[in-house]
């Protein structure tokens, strides 16, 4: 019966250690830093591959103020979450119409 308790015992401990240390792993992905101005970045890359970055501001900790990632990172964002930039007219006659 110790000798099963003991084993059941190491392979739960190793168990453990397996998912802290893939939690590091995936931890280091994704890096969080607050540039000289105050504003949070988050940068990490998508699916292991580092061709596919990414870096995003984020404003009261919850909505991104800029993003920038290379064009084939677009493919994976929802139409919903994309923005289309606007031109300098379109934002002027917006705010003239109100």
């Amino acid at each position: 019966m110790k000798k099963k308790t003991l084993v059941i015992s190491a392979i739960s401990i190793s168990h453990i250690i397996a998912g802290s240390a893939l939690f590091m792993k995936y931890q280091d992905d994704d890096s969080q830093v607050v540039n000289p101005t105050g504003v949070p970045h988050m940068s990490g890359y998508l699916n292991g591959d580092k061709s596919l970055w990414f870096d995003a501001s984020v404003v009261n900790g919850q909505q991104f103020e800029s993003a920038s990632y290379p064009k084939e990172v677009a493919a994976y964002i929802k139409n919903e979450y994309r923005i289309s930039p606007k031109k300098v007219s379109e934002i002027e006659a917006e705010e003239n119409s109100k």
